[in-house]
């Protein structure tokens, strides 16, 4: 019994032996297009609440770039500053300009605010792609850890992002979601591993038994809404706000805003349709809808509203359409202007108290300081930090009096 028991398991693994090489053999023959699907980030984590996270004990390079987190997340060092009790410290929630994507981590504005001012030390707890709604969660999680003297905020680009669908929009229900594909793409990755999965899966899908979801091939810019609509913005600040002062922590709001060189058409078409020149604002709107950035689908939407005004709606519906629009976890083109979110940043500190550093037009003195649609060089980082420090020391020393009897 025990002899057939052991044949029948040897003729069994014999034959998935076969099968693995006729299927590696025959991906060979007639090619792969069955590739492993791979996870394209090695340095983040999925995360129910977040989406995503950094990956704790990651170590190597993000973005070009050598980090180093350790078994929490924290960015090698941050977690040690924790409990320091002969320094300020300073707290600091944002996106991947917080971060500092494609910086060495000793020149971005976090580090150097640290560098500038000895009494203090900083925790960096920015990472890519977030928004305001991940930049609360963030900072509920940080003040139960510890008590910081001070926190900056500094949220704007990525809120802007559309969605393909409104159910898709930054909340509990999508990042929950969002965490289920990833896990299961996660399993698809390790099952191909294997060809006989991957040969089975590709006739599955040829017979139509699974049915592969395809990217949409058109969208109307019209029709989309971004990761975190302009109300909700302004809901997330202010809850923000509420923590900060809950713990009876000062918050800065820092400012920063989009590459002024590849919104110029942009903002100059807008200026001059507020100036009634609307042949002219048509050009440019035009121009900028067909210019190769983030920015071209809300230069499409301000031009669709003239030509629909004008009766062209035909002519509008054309310019609204976009053919394979591009997306990805942390959403597509902008669908607001910068301004429009600063403007809400202000209008949240004005009523909680909160201290706005104006970073933006340092950094528009000096475009050249941009390498994309937002992010820009270690100079763009210095002015960065060069206008936080005095303001942070400010607020620090008014708290300080505060909390003398």
């Amino acid at each position: 019994m025990l002899k057939k028991t052991l044949y029948g398991l040897g003729s069994f693994l014999l034959a998935v032996c076969v099968l693995e090489v006729a299927s590696r053999a025959a991906a060979t023959f007639f090619g792969d297009d069955e590739e492993s699907p791979h996870q394209e980030w090695e340095w983040f984590a999925a995360s129910r609440e977040l989406g995503w996270e950094r990956k704790p004990n990651f170590s190597g390079l993000v973005t070009g770039v050598g980090r180093a987190f350790d078994g929490e997340g924290f960015l090698a060092g941050d977690s040690v500053k924790l409990s320091d009790t002969l320094h300020k410290k300073i707290l600091f929630v944002g996106d991947s300009n917080t971060f500092g994507n494609d910086q060495p981590a000793t020149h971005i504005f976090v580090s150097l605010v640290d560098s500038l001012m000895p009494e203090a030390v900083t925790i960096n707890a920015g990472f890519m792609g977030y928004t305001s709604y991940q930049g609360l969660i963030v900072l509920r999680r940080m003040l139960a850890r510890f008590r910081p003297d001070a926190v900056v905020v500094s949220f704007n680009y990525n809120d802007r992002r559309y969605v393909l669908d409104r159910n898709d929009r930054d909340s509990p229900e999508y990042f929950r979601r969002a965490f289920d594909a990833m896990q299961a793409a996660e399993r698809e990755r390790i099952l191909a591993r294997f060809y006989i999965y991957r040969a089975v899966r590709f006739v599955l899908r040829t017979v139509g038994f699974v049915k592969v979801p395809q990217p949409p091939l058109f969208a109307r810019a019209d029709t989309l809404t971004a990761r975190v609509p302009p109300e909700a913005f302004h809901s997330n600040l202010s809850a923000i706000a509420r923590e900060a002062r809950r713990h009876g922590i000062p918050l800065l709001f820092l400012l920063l805003k989009d590459n002024p060189v590849q919104t110029q058409r942009l903002n100059s078409g807008l200026d001059l349709l507020a100036r009634g020149n609307r042949p002219a604002a048509k050009e440019q709107l035009l121009i900028a809808s067909r210019e190769p950035t983030v920015f071209r689908m809300l230069a499409a939407l301000h031009l669709a509203q003239i030509l629909r005004e004008e009766g062209d709606s035909l002519r509008a519906n054309d310019v609204l359409t976009f053919r394979h629009p591009p997306y990805s976890l942390q959403g597509g083109y902008v669908l607001h202007r910068d301004s429009d979110y600063n403007e809400i940043v202000r209008k949240v500190a004005s009523r909680f108290g909160a201290e706005v550093v104006d970073a933006a037009a340092a950094l528009d003195a000096r475009p050249w300081v941009y390498y994309d649609f937002c992010h820009f060089d270690t100079t763009g980082h210095r002015l960065v930090a060069e206008a936080l420090v005095p303001a942070l020391r400010n607020v620090l020393a008014r708290a300080e009096q505060d909390r003398t009897p």
